[in-house]
Protein backbone atom coordinates (compact mmCIF):
# COMPACT_ATOMS: atom_id res chain seq x y z
CA UNK A 1 0.00 0.00 0.00
CA UNK A 2 2.70 2.57 0.50
CA UNK A 3 3.85 2.81 -3.17
CA UNK A 4 0.07 3.22 -3.69
CA UNK A 5 1.56 7.50 -3.16
CA UNK A 6 4.64 7.13 -5.04
CA UNK A 7 3.92 8.08 -8.78
CA UNK A 8 7.40 7.35 -11.08
CA UNK A 9 7.55 9.53 -14.85
CA UNK A 10 5.98 7.05 -17.00
CA UNK A 11 2.92 6.23 -15.17
CA UNK A 12 0.36 8.74 -15.87
CA UNK A 13 -0.45 11.55 -13.56
CA UNK A 14 -3.35 10.71 -12.30
CA UNK A 15 -3.76 9.71 -8.54
CA UNK A 16 -2.72 6.25 -8.49
CA UNK A 17 -4.01 5.18 -4.66
CA UNK A 18 -7.39 5.45 -6.16
CA UNK A 19 -7.25 5.07 -10.09
CA UNK A 20 -9.57 2.39 -10.16
CA UNK A 21 -13.10 2.07 -11.53
CA UNK A 22 -13.90 -0.95 -10.27
CA UNK A 23 -15.95 -0.89 -7.16
CA UNK A 24 -14.85 -4.01 -5.87
CA UNK A 25 -11.18 -3.69 -6.48
CA UNK A 26 -11.35 -0.51 -5.43
CA UNK A 27 -13.04 -1.61 -1.88
CA UNK A 28 -10.25 -5.16 -1.91
CA UNK A 29 -7.31 -2.45 -2.34
CA UNK A 30 -8.54 -0.11 0.93
CA UNK A 31 -9.84 -3.19 3.33
CA UNK A 32 -7.60 -6.30 2.51
CA UNK A 33 -4.85 -6.43 5.40
CA UNK A 34 -0.91 -6.78 4.18
CA UNK A 35 0.76 -10.58 4.73
CA UNK A 36 3.92 -8.48 4.32
CA UNK A 37 3.08 -5.92 7.21
CA UNK A 38 0.93 -8.56 9.51
CA UNK A 39 4.02 -10.84 9.86
CA UNK A 40 5.49 -11.62 13.50
CA UNK A 41 8.48 -10.32 14.31
CA UNK A 42 11.06 -12.37 16.43
CA UNK A 43 11.87 -11.57 19.90
CA UNK A 44 15.03 -9.43 19.88
CA UNK A 45 17.94 -10.59 22.66
CA UNK A 46 19.56 -7.87 21.77
CA UNK A 47 19.38 -3.91 20.76
CA UNK A 48 21.53 -2.68 17.69
CA UNK A 49 22.40 0.42 17.13
CA UNK A 50 20.38 2.74 14.50
CA UNK A 51 20.78 1.09 10.92
CA UNK A 52 20.82 2.62 7.53
CA UNK A 53 18.87 0.05 5.13
CA UNK A 54 19.39 0.55 1.27
CA UNK A 55 19.01 -1.12 -1.52
CA UNK A 56 20.59 -0.34 -5.17
CA UNK A 57 19.41 -3.51 -7.00
CA UNK A 58 18.20 -2.94 -10.40
CA UNK A 59 15.02 -5.20 -10.05
CA UNK A 60 14.42 -2.40 -6.68
CA UNK A 61 15.58 0.84 -8.10
CA UNK A 62 13.81 0.85 -11.32
CA UNK A 63 10.64 0.28 -9.11
CA UNK A 64 11.14 3.89 -7.72
CA UNK A 65 13.51 5.79 -9.33
CA UNK A 66 12.22 8.07 -12.25
CA UNK A 67 13.41 9.41 -15.22
CA UNK A 68 16.67 7.94 -16.71
CA UNK A 69 18.40 5.36 -14.76
CA UNK A 70 22.18 5.94 -14.55
CA UNK A 71 21.45 9.54 -13.62
CA UNK A 72 18.97 8.98 -10.99
CA UNK A 73 20.66 5.86 -9.78
CA UNK A 74 23.35 8.19 -9.05
CA UNK A 75 21.72 10.72 -7.09
CA UNK A 76 20.30 8.45 -5.07
CA UNK A 77 23.46 6.77 -4.61
CA UNK A 78 25.11 10.63 -3.46
CA UNK A 79 21.95 11.14 -1.22
CA UNK A 80 23.35 8.62 1.55
CA UNK A 81 27.01 9.82 0.92
CA UNK A 82 25.25 13.43 1.68
CA UNK A 83 23.59 11.82 4.95
CA UNK A 84 26.68 10.36 6.50
CA UNK A 85 28.95 12.91 5.66
CA UNK A 86 27.00 15.09 8.21
CA UNK A 87 27.36 12.57 11.12
CA UNK A 88 29.99 12.53 13.46
CA UNK A 89 31.69 9.25 13.47
CA UNK A 90 30.57 8.05 16.93
CA UNK A 91 27.48 7.86 16.41
CA UNK A 92 27.67 6.39 12.53
CA UNK A 93 25.00 4.05 12.01
CA UNK A 94 25.13 0.47 10.56
CA UNK A 95 24.41 0.10 6.96
CA UNK A 96 22.53 -2.71 5.44
CA UNK A 97 22.95 -2.27 1.85
CA UNK A 98 21.46 -4.50 -0.66
CA UNK A 99 23.25 -3.69 -4.09
CA UNK A 100 24.43 -4.80 -7.38
CA UNK A 101 27.32 -2.81 -8.57
CA UNK A 102 26.81 -0.24 -11.46
CA UNK A 103 30.45 0.67 -12.16
CA UNK A 104 31.19 3.32 -10.15
CA UNK A 105 31.56 1.06 -6.62
CA UNK A 106 28.48 1.61 -4.54
CA UNK A 107 29.74 -0.11 -1.63
CA UNK A 108 33.21 1.02 -2.52
CA UNK A 109 32.81 4.54 -2.45
CA UNK A 110 30.98 4.11 1.06
CA UNK A 111 33.96 1.95 2.42
CA UNK A 112 36.53 4.90 0.89
CA UNK A 113 34.88 7.90 2.56
CA UNK A 114 33.91 6.42 5.79
CA UNK A 115 37.02 3.99 7.16
CA UNK A 116 35.04 3.13 10.50
CA UNK A 117 31.19 2.61 8.55
CA UNK A 118 30.38 -1.35 9.55
CA UNK A 119 28.26 -2.87 6.79
CA UNK A 120 25.93 -5.65 7.96
CA UNK A 121 25.12 -8.64 5.09
CA UNK A 122 21.39 -8.51 4.33
CA UNK A 123 22.20 -11.49 3.45
CA UNK A 124 22.97 -13.36 6.74
CA UNK A 125 21.29 -11.53 8.62
CA UNK A 126 17.59 -11.07 8.20
CA UNK A 127 15.36 -7.90 7.56
CA UNK A 128 13.08 -9.29 10.80
CA UNK A 129 15.96 -9.51 12.75
CA UNK A 130 16.95 -5.55 11.95
CA UNK A 131 13.58 -4.26 12.33
CA UNK A 132 13.09 -6.47 15.61
CA UNK A 133 16.29 -4.99 17.50
CA UNK A 134 17.58 -2.05 15.85
CA UNK A 135 17.27 1.82 17.81
CA UNK A 136 15.99 2.85 14.62
CA UNK A 137 15.43 2.49 11.03
CA UNK A 138 16.95 4.80 8.32
CA UNK A 139 15.30 4.25 5.07
CA UNK A 140 16.58 6.09 1.60
CA UNK A 141 13.96 4.93 -0.10
CA UNK A 142 9.85 5.31 1.07
CA UNK A 143 9.03 1.79 0.08
CA UNK A 144 8.93 -1.60 1.74
CA UNK A 145 11.49 -0.93 4.59
CA UNK A 146 9.73 2.24 5.27
CA UNK A 147 6.69 0.93 5.16
CA UNK A 148 6.54 -2.16 7.13
CA UNK A 149 9.04 -0.42 9.71
CA UNK A 150 6.30 2.91 10.15
CA UNK A 151 3.45 0.05 10.02
CA UNK A 152 4.74 -1.77 13.02
CA UNK A 153 5.85 1.51 15.39
CA UNK A 154 9.25 1.31 14.59
CA UNK A 155 11.78 4.62 15.18
CA UNK A 156 11.82 5.45 11.93
CA UNK A 157 13.69 8.21 9.53
CA UNK A 158 13.39 8.82 6.16
CA UNK A 159 14.97 11.24 3.88
CA UNK A 160 15.83 11.36 -0.33
CA UNK A 161 17.91 13.67 -2.19
CA UNK A 162 15.45 16.80 -4.13
CA UNK A 163 13.25 15.67 -7.12
CA UNK A 164 14.10 12.03 -6.97
CA UNK A 165 10.83 11.22 -5.65
CA UNK A 166 7.08 12.41 -6.94
CA UNK A 167 4.27 11.75 -4.72
CA UNK A 168 0.45 11.42 -5.76
CA UNK A 169 -1.66 14.25 -4.66
CA UNK A 170 -2.98 12.14 -1.16
CA UNK A 171 0.72 11.28 -0.91
CA UNK A 172 2.49 14.62 -0.91
CA UNK A 173 -0.28 15.69 1.77
CA UNK A 174 0.81 12.60 4.22
CA UNK A 175 4.39 13.31 3.25
CA UNK A 176 3.55 17.07 4.26
CA UNK A 177 2.30 15.72 7.87
CA UNK A 178 5.50 13.37 8.30
CA UNK A 179 7.82 16.11 7.54
CA UNK A 180 6.60 18.44 9.98
CA UNK A 181 7.42 15.55 12.90
CA UNK A 182 11.03 15.46 11.04
CA UNK A 183 10.23 11.57 10.18
CA UNK A 184 10.84 12.29 6.66
CA UNK A 185 13.12 14.72 4.83
CA UNK A 186 13.71 16.32 1.74
CA UNK A 187 17.24 16.49 1.74
CA UNK A 188 19.89 14.12 3.38
CA UNK A 189 21.47 16.65 5.23
CA UNK A 190 18.58 17.32 7.18
CA UNK A 191 17.89 14.31 8.10
CA UNK A 192 20.90 14.32 9.30
CA UNK A 193 21.04 16.92 11.38
CA UNK A 194 17.51 15.41 13.00
CA UNK A 195 19.32 12.31 13.37
CA UNK A 196 22.24 13.76 15.63
CA UNK A 197 19.87 15.39 17.69
CA UNK A 198 17.82 12.73 18.46
CA UNK A 199 20.50 9.60 18.99
CA UNK A 200 20.85 9.88 22.73
CA UNK A 201 16.75 9.45 23.03
CA UNK A 202 15.66 8.15 20.08
CA UNK A 203 12.17 7.19 21.76
CA UNK A 204 11.23 10.08 23.74
CA UNK A 205 10.92 11.85 20.22
CA UNK A 206 9.70 8.94 18.28
CA UNK A 207 6.64 9.31 21.04
CA UNK A 208 6.35 12.96 21.00
CA UNK A 209 3.08 14.64 20.61
CA UNK A 210 3.47 15.67 16.66
CA UNK A 211 5.36 12.45 16.19
CA UNK A 212 2.75 10.39 17.24
CA UNK A 213 0.31 12.49 15.11
CA UNK A 214 2.26 12.07 12.11
CA UNK A 215 2.40 8.39 12.57
CA UNK A 216 -1.19 7.59 13.25
CA UNK A 217 -2.21 9.49 9.98
CA UNK A 218 0.02 7.51 7.49
CA UNK A 219 -1.23 4.52 9.20
CA UNK A 220 -4.93 5.00 8.96
CA UNK A 221 -4.25 6.01 5.00
CA UNK A 222 -1.58 3.34 4.32
CA UNK A 223 -1.72 0.32 7.17
CA UNK A 224 -4.45 -2.39 7.38
CA UNK A 225 -2.90 -5.11 9.21
CA UNK A 226 -4.01 -8.18 10.66
CA UNK A 227 -2.93 -11.53 12.89
CA UNK A 228 -5.77 -13.47 10.98
CA UNK A 229 -5.19 -12.07 7.22
CA UNK A 230 -5.34 -15.09 5.53
CA UNK A 231 -9.02 -15.41 7.05
CA UNK A 232 -9.75 -11.47 6.35
CA UNK A 233 -8.71 -12.61 2.94
CA UNK A 234 -11.21 -15.25 2.66
CA UNK A 235 -13.78 -13.44 3.73
CA UNK A 236 -14.08 -10.24 1.81
CA UNK A 237 -13.04 -11.76 -1.40
CA UNK A 238 -16.26 -14.01 -0.91
CA UNK A 239 -18.24 -11.10 0.02
CA UNK A 240 -16.79 -9.47 -2.95
CA UNK A 241 -17.14 -11.96 -6.20
CA UNK A 242 -19.34 -14.56 -5.24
Amino acid sequence: RAMMFLRTQPLPVTDTFSSSDEPAVERLRRELPSPHLSRKLPDASERLPPVLVCNEIYRYCNRFLSGQMPTQARSYHQARIDFLREIPAALMPVVCLYFKEFGWGVKATLQDEFASLLFQDPYKVSMDHVYAASSLIICDHPISTFQFAMARDLPTLFFSAPGIYDYNERGRHIMDILEQAKICHSTPESAARHYCSIYDDIEAWWNSRDVLYARNIYKENYVIISDDWQRDWNLLLDSAFL
